[in-house]
């Protein structure tokens, strides 16, 4: 069963924001963004039996499940491969220039830009 697009926009929101909450620079503090995204081999990219949570996501946004992998293979999460999948559905930006953007910029940086803000 498919969660609900609110729900699981809901959700993501939360989860960029309580990742982002801890790290607010205070007053005096200027603000420096490191890429949020580094590459690095992961035991589910050489395992070959498959990944539960990525067949879910590709069967959730109707993705293959070779592409959902080879994202993660490349680095990305498997949180920012959903939130990039959930801005995708909602904007019609790709998931993978999402992604892309991703490697120097952080979410809400990126929403901004795309015009996907409140």
């Amino acid at each position: 069963m498919k969660p609900s697009p609110v729900f699981l926009l809901l959700f993501l929101l939360v989860l960029v924001a309580c990742q982002g909450a801890a790290s607010l620079p205070l007053p005096s503090e200027t603000a420096t963004f490191a890429p949020t995204v580094t590459p690095t081999v992961d035991i589910h990219c050489t395992d070959p039996d498959p990944s539960p949570l990525g067949q879910d996501i590709a069967r959730t946004y109707a993705v293959s499940y070779e592409q959902v992998m080879t994202w993660f293979c490349e680095g990305y999460s498997f949180d920012n491969i959903m939130i990039a999948l959930e801005t995708s559905e909602a904007t019609h930006v790709p998931a993978e220039t999402l992604l892309q953007m991703l490697l120097e910029k952080d979410w809400e940086t990126i929403w901004q830009e795309i015009g996907f803000t409140r």
